[in-house]
């Protein structure tokens, strides 16, 4: 009976996410479709937040500082009863962008390529793309170094200081503003990478797990792309109906690397060491 339960459950909850993404897809009011030519579509904005979790005030929190987002969320729709597909950024990710589970598409790693295991599959931004999206992505929406040139017009926008062809395949947590902490990086990295030429990452991921700097915030990578989303956004929806990814934020992943003005937003609140102190 119990297991009748389940998988009657089970079948529910499928029925109701599948429900639930009609209704979406049908609400989408696409340029190319015959019947809505008199209907100018929506710019899309999809906004990922790497490692977060319901870690936010909105999800009752009381040690995030968090009033942006809770005042977003207070606009739309909040999911309480949801779930990653898998417990590690490249397969969720891949999962996630095309529709499909992990043991489809056979991403169970950080290092496994979607792209080059399924040449042929249809993700997200592809359909926008198809039905007269303009697409770009800023920060991390596929997995880190993998922004998948075919899914996007624009597949790896970033700050200009990061475009240096030696840095490409970095992830934008390994950046750090002291200079005594780069040096003692870097000459981790190039012992790591002289044992291992394809170490993951290009051998960057090997700094502490936190830096504060007294810094503006674009000294950071989050919040140079942040500036830079920003500065596209008006610029990118302008060109056609746009589908801009971005804000792929990263610091909750392995660092915490934040400007010191965060830190003083949450001092004056009790929290204990286990709790992730984090600022949207």
């Amino acid at each position: 009976m119990h297991s009748a339960l389940t998988i009657a459950f089970s079948k529910l909850r499928s029925f109701l996410l599948t429900f639930v993404l009609a209704l979406f897809i049908i609400g989408c009011q696409t340029p190319n479709s015959p019947n809505n030519k008199s209907v100018k579509p929506l710019n899309v904005l999809f906004v990922s937040i790497d490692d977060l979790g319901p870690n936010l005030g909105v999800y009752d929190n009381p040690y995030i500082v968090s009033p942006n987002l809770d005042a977003f969320a207070k606009k739309g729709t909040t999911f309480r009863n949801t779930y990653c597909q898998a417990a590690v950024c490249a397969p969720s990710r891949a999962s996630l962008m095309s529709g499909l589970r992990p043991d489809s598409t056979r991403v169970w790693h950080l290092g496994d390529k979607f792209r080059k295991l399924h040449p042929d599959m249809i993700t997200m931004p592809m359909h926008f793309h198809s039905n007269g999206y303009y697409t770009a992505c800023i920060g991390k929406i596929f997995h880190n170094y993998m922004p998948d040139s075919v899914s996007w017009d624009e597949p790896d926008l970033r700050p200009s200081r990061y475009l240096r062809e030696d840095w490409l395949k970095r992830d934008g947590e390994t950046f750090y503003v002291n200079p005594e902490t780069q040096r003692k990086q870097k000459i981790k990295r190039d012992s790591l990478v002289k044992l291992r030429p394809n170490y993951y990452a290009d051998g960057w991921n090997n700094g502490p797990a936190w830096e504060i700097e007294d810094v503006h915030d674009t000294m950071y990578f989050d919040g140079a792309q942040t500036e830079l989303a920003k500065k596209n956004a008006n610029s990118i929806g302008s060109k056609r109906p746009a589908f801009l990814s971005c804000f792929g934020i990263l610091p909750t992943a392995f660092t915490v690397c934040s400007a010191q003005k965060v830190l003083g937003l949450v001092s004056s609140r009790q929290h204990s060491i286990s709790q992730k102190s984090i600022c949207s």
